[in-house]
This record gives C-alpha cells, sequence and structure tokens, in this order.
C-alpha cells in the first residue's frame, strides 16, 4: 500500500512539473519581445534599446577604443520594429586613403503593401558607420522587387541620397 501511495504521489509531482513546465511557463504561443541588446567585441562596445511599445529605437550607444561616439536621435527616424536579434557590428579598413571603419548593422521591420509576402521579400536593413571616433553616415536597404535594392545614404549634414542596386544574376 505504501508503495502504492509512492508511485501515486511520484506520478503527480511528475505530471504537475511537465504541465506547468510546457503549458504555463515555456508555451510557444507566447511572444517575448527583448528592449535592448548590448555586447562588446575587440571593435568596441555597444548598447540598443528600443521602444517596448512600439519597436522605434530610443537609444544607441557606441564605443569605439572606449570612447563613446554619439549619434544624434535624428538617424533613428523612420526605424521602426527594430529587430535586436540580427544586430551586427564590424570593422575594416580601405587602403587608399588608409581609413578605417566600424559598421553597426540590422534589420527592421516595415508596413508592406502585399498581404503574403512573396519568396523574395527581405526585411529592410540599416547600418551605422563609424570613423575616426565619429558618427559618419547611415545608409538603408530596402528591397522593392526580386531584382531590385533601393539604397538610402544620409550624410553628417542630414543630404539623404537615393540609389537603386539592380541584381543582374544570383549565384
Amino acid at each position: 500500500m505504501k508503495i502504492l501511495t509512492m508511485k501515486l504521489l511520484s506520478l503527480k509531482i511528475v505530471f504537475i512539473s511537465v504541465f506547468f513546465s510546457t503549458s504555463c511557463l515555456a508555451s510557444q504561443d507566447t511572444v517575448y519581445f527583448w528592449n535592448n541588446v548590448s555586447f562588446e567585441t575587440d571593435q568596441g562596445k555597444v548598447y540598443l534599446r528600443v521602444d517596448q511599445k512600439t519597436g522605434a529605437l530610443s537609444e544607441m550607444r557606441v564605443f569605439i577604443d572606449d570612447k563613446e561616439v554619439s549619434v544624434d536621435n535624428k538617424y533613428f527616424l523612420g526605424l521602426s520594429s527594430i529587430q535586436l536579434n540580427t544586430v551586427k557590428y564590424s570593422g575594416g579598413c580601405s587602403f587608399r586613403p588608409v581609413k578605417c571603419y566600424k559598421y553597426l548593422s540590422f534589420e527592421y521591420r516595415v508596413d508592406v503593401d502585399f498581404e503574403v509576402y512573396p519568396d523574395w521579400y527581405e526585411d529592410p536593413q540599416v547600418t551605422f558607420i563609424f570613423s575616426e571616433g565619429q558618427f559618419v553616415e547611415r545608409r538603408q536597404r530596402i528591397k522593392k522587387s526580386p531584382k531590385l535594392w533601393e539604397l538610402i545614404s544620409t550624410d553628417l549634414k542630414g543630404v539623404v541620397h537615393v540609389g537603386k542596386e539592380e541584381i543582374v544574376r544570383s549565384y
């Protein structure tokens, strides 16, 4: 009798733990939303915060060579529903003239005109470019069709340049 009671008790405990772990605490239907991301690499430190209600970028802190590089909030305009899981931070140098750059990029979501996303669709990407410890430029890449990207760059003076990149063939 005692063994049967112990088995029933252990069965209840297993059932309750499985029930709570699958249905209450880790439901696949629950959406978990990050509101910030921060990391440190040999290229520098990055901290991004988004407004949890709108998904818009609200704060950006970038440290290059242990000095904070400020980016005015006006360069955040039009960036909503930031995808913090796509944040990339890298760097590189050119040879003529010798100049080094840091790149902070991520994807964001926009309202689209179609009800069903076509196979060719990709979320737009924005890249913030830094050089010599200063913010230099913001570049956006928006896929408009299977073979056409719209390129938008905004420099420090606020001048916006719009261009196009056509994909001739894919490999």
